[in-house]
């Protein structure tokens, strides 16, 4: 134990290769000071490898995509000023604006320009209008929003605090209110932020810890009870998720971590509508590479009947990165990845509504991806796919409806990749981002 000092055991002395006891009283303040140091260093280093564990097997994004309330797709993107980037369809629906950059000033009151990390996440309120939550280089949240539904966004973004790391995940409650999820940047526990609202305004509350340890970037989504439940991959690379649960008294609780298993890769991935019979279900890329996923089922029993989850099944596949799931117009999953051998996206449909069995991977082109797919499957049945290039722009391919054949039948199909560029001769160029 080459410089453990033997005595009574009082004082713990940590280092990555040891741990050795020292009596109180045989050292002095500033040695005990030193020793202090030595412990935060230790757990800065701690806290950077994990932080490092969730940078090397998170996924990476380069867009985010929303509908607008008057049915036109808006793209979010980080550029490389490190400032949000959006672009939106016109009122054909055919064409597409330029990408504008979004305004980069804060509600500090000091004037000073915030920079980001992410692209936002982006949710619609009840009242129509996109709301943007997202993570700055200053490790504090950020909020913007449109005045008006499919209208401009505020001059400056309000500070929500942290500091946070990595990115942020928001959705809107069954009350209409944004709750916001991100990872502590310290702590790295699970922190939750939401909206409330009084008589005469709507205002946030404190950051609030939900524990655990996260690798990953939060998921979230609302369960059949219009309750929260948010999936995590933990320090042990296992999946978590942790759900609230109604009171007799018609409050919310949190509940504990329910442990899911698995050996995960990849951020999560829960697709945002419930499946037929309204319970959940979880994708996520495990070491082999392959996609696995775990369900909820009703299982009867004699008193009362228990919702339990299936095991993991593989969904095969050798991929570089998680899913992105869309509900196609059957009430069928479709799983959008990347290919780790070609960097093609691949595509992978379910059989069946609520079956556990799917077709074989199909390939839809776009072997110059250098991020997972982002996927929105509109009202009409058509589905749209976005990544990042190596090019560092942005492409898109659509699944849609072609025109009637002579018994009244329509096929869909794939309109190919195009790059989604500007028309004014400037070039933007954008980046990628944990998602």
């Amino acid at each position: 134990m080459g410089g453990c000092a033997q005595g009574v055991s009082l004082f713990l002395v940590v280092t990555s290769t040891f741990f050795c006891f020292i009596a109180a009283d045989d050292i002095d303040e500033e040695t005990k000071q030193r020793y202090d140091d030595m412990a935060r260093v230790e757990q800065e280093v701690w806290r950077r490898e994990a932080l490092e564990i969730g940078r090397q097997k998170g996924d990476e994004c380069g867009v985010k995509v929303i509908l607008n309330d008057d049915g036109r797709l808006e793209l979010f993107a980080l550029g490389f000023d490190e400032q949000i980037h959006h672009k939106w369809q016109m009122p054909d629906t055919t064409t597409w604006s330029n990408w504008v950059a979004l305004p980069v000033t804060n509600s500090h009151g000091d004037w000073t320009e915030v920079r980001f990390n992410s692209a936002p996440s982006v949710v619609k309120t009840p009242d129509g209008r996109i709301q943007l939550l997202a993570l700055g280089n200053d490790g504090n949240v950020y909020h913007n929003f449109q005045h008006t539904p499919g209208g401009s966004y505020g001059s400056m973004w309000a500070s929500l605090g942290g500091p946070m790391a990595h990115a942020v995940s928001a959705i809107v409650n069954a009350e209409g209110r944004i709750a916001v999820f991100a990872q502590g940047n310290e702590s790295r526990a699970l922190m939750y932020k939401r909206q409330l609202e009084n008589s005469t305004h709507m205002f946030w509350t404190e950051w609030a810890s939900l524990g655990g340890i996260l690798t990953s970037v939060p998921s979230v989504t609302l369960t059949a009870e219009s309750m929260l439940a948010v999936f995590v991959r933990g320090f042990d690379e296992s999946l978590y998720v942790k759900r609230q649960y109604p009171t007799h008294g018609g409050t919310v609780r949190w509940g504990k971590y329910e442990g899911l298993g698995g050996d995960i890769i990849s951020t999560p991935s829960v697709p945002s509508s419930l499946n037929p019979s309204n319970l959940l279900e979880v994708f996520t890329r495990q070491t082999d590479k392959a996609i696995w996923f775990r369900k909820e089922e009703i299982h009867t029993r004699p008193l009362s009947d228990a919702v339990e989850w299936t095991e993991w099944q593989s969904l095969g596949g050798v991929m570089s990165s998680g899913v992105s799931v869309v509900t196609n117009q059957d009430d069928c999953f479709e799983l959008y990845g990347r290919s780790e051998k070609t960097n093609e996206i691949l595509v992978k449909r379910q059989m069946k509504s609520e079956g556990v069995e799917y077709e074989p991977w199909e390939s839809i082109g776009g072997n110059h991806s250098a991020t997972s797919p982002t996927t929105v499957a509109l009202p009409d049945g058509s589905v749209h796919v976005f990544i990042r290039g190596m090019d560092h722009q942005i492409h898109h391919n659509a699944k849609m409806w072609g025109t009637a054949d002579e018994h009244g039948r329509r096929q869909q199909q794939w309109t190919g990749w195009n790059i989604l560029r500007n028309d004014n001769h400037l070039e933007s160029k954008f980046i990628s981002f944990l998602c």
